[in-house]
């Protein structure tokens, strides 16, 4: 195993955190030290607790190695850390000397891959598990490689893929950094041409990569594709989406939505009668996979890191919109459970939801339009909490447990972005 690159981290530290960057070719004395600390856990390593690594762990040109490095974490980090408290320790960068050194001469520049697939996790390892399996069983089809960056996870996500599937690039955040964030930071590392954003609660079939890439091969005038996404049970999602007016916007405000005036645009958005057994060029790539040419990719510059959740995809459609066609391919089909990461913190995600729409209003339309919203939200957000309970209340009473449970879910992440997110929401 050879630990790939971050590209940059901050530490949190009393004073200002020092922040350094990552040689991009990967396998550095310094790289190293920075992923150990990064995760603070003698269990972040591949063997053991004990913090004991071998020297096959490390490229040859390690400088670790030619000071004599005899295996051991506490030998590398005795400067940095109490060794009778390694892993709870705190890092004192005063005591620490990180070497300089520069591309060894004759470290080549690795070739291009057909596909780089993208895959932010946040706590879902059995999920993680069964897709990286999907995978790795069709690398003999594909020229591929597979990264993950895990946001901040507190289950095994990150020691699973670094002993069962040791091939997968792997980095880590100390916290949750958002989906966009976490994809340009996969996309940094990437070699292929083509770069697959997928959702961590998701399969690939047999034949569906090799699939994507002839498609892009055969139209070199698409610049994004989203395949077919079916539920476990085979039923297709509907994740076919226009580019959506304000009209389609404010159907989602709820004293708005009853009087129906903006359900002719909302259903528009929604391309309600759109064939999904049907490829099309279309008008939005998002959902729980995309696939974008890299070099398009690169030239939109890549995930807007203003969304805190939700939306980021539609914006970056919007934008490879510009420099080439969106196709939906019916042909190529992705298994997606679906919601999985969300429903663990539904407040997080309700908030960075609704700031995501003012976020992409004030981008794509305007201030004026962006602050009307966040007016006509905030005036509804008390008919929300309210029909919400009353749904919880009547599940309650007619003996449903299993949708109550879920009604007081999203009950508990609306009142509490009613009742101590908007301060957070008008400052967005």
């Amino acid at each position: 195993m050879r630990f790939q690159k971050v590209s940059s981290f901050t530490r949190q530290f009393p004073q200002k955190p020092k922040r350094f960057r990552v040689h991009p070719w990967g396998g550095s004395d310094l790289q190293f030290r920075a992923l150990a600390y990064g995760s603070l856990k003698c269990n972040f390593l591949p063997a053991g607790g004990n913090g004991e690594l071998s020297r096959a762990m490390l490229p040859k040109h390690c400088p670790c190695i030619n000071k004599g490095w005899n295996g051991s974490l506490n030998s590398i980090l005795q400067t940095a850390f109490d060794p009778s408290g390694l892993g709870k320790g705190t890092m004192d960068l005063a005591k620490l000397e990180i070497p300089s050194f520069e591309r060894p001469p004759n470290a080549q520049a690795q070739p291009a891959l057909d596909l780089s697939i993208c895959i932010v996790n946040w706590n879902c390892c059995d999920y993680l598990r069964a897709l990286l399996s999907s995978i790795e069983a069709q690398r003999d089809k594909v020229a591929l490689e597979v990264i993950v960056i895990d946001n901040g996870s507190t289950d095994d996500s990150a020691s699973m893929v670094m002993m069962e599937f040791p091939q997968v690039q792997l980095i880590r955040n100390f916290h949750h950094q958002g989906l966009a964030r976490a994809n340009n930071q996969a996309a940094e590392s990437a070699r292929g041409n083509l770069l697959l954003f997928l959702n961590d609660d998701t399969v690939i079939p047999p034949g569906a990569l090799s699939t994507l890439v002839r498609f892009f091969e055969q139209h070199p005038d698409v610049s994004g594709v989203m395949p077919s996404t079916v539920s476990p049970n085979g039923r297709p999602n509907e994740t076919v989406r226009k580019t959506p007016e304000i009209r389609a916007m404010l159907h989602r405000i709820l004293f708005l939505r009853w009087t129906r005036i903006f359900r002719s645009a909302e259903r528009e958005f929604r391309q309600v009668n759109f064939d999904l057994k049907q490829s099309s060029y279309v008008e939005q790539v998002t959902g729980a996979a995309m696939v974008v040419r890299r070099s398009g990719f690169l030239t939109v510059g890549g995930y807007d890191e203003g969304f805190e959740w939700g939306l980021e995809g539609l914006d970056l459609s919007v934008r490879l919109g510009q420099v080439g066609r969106l196709y939906y391919l019916a042909e190529a089909e992705v298994i997606h459970w679906g919601g999985v990461a969300t429903k663990l913190n539904e407040a997080f995600t309700y908030r960075g939801r609704e700031c995501a729409h003012v976020y992409y209003l004030r981008k794509h339309f305007g201030p004026w339009i962006a602050r009307l919203y966040k007016i006509l939200t905030t005036l509804d957000m008390p008919l929300r909490v309210g029909l919400l309970a009353l749904g919880w209340l009547g599940r309650k009473l007619t003996g449903n447990p299993e949708k109550a449970s879920h009604n007081y879910s999203r009950l508990a992440a609306a009142a509490q972005f009613l009742f101590s997110g908007m301060p957070h929401y008008w400052a967005s």
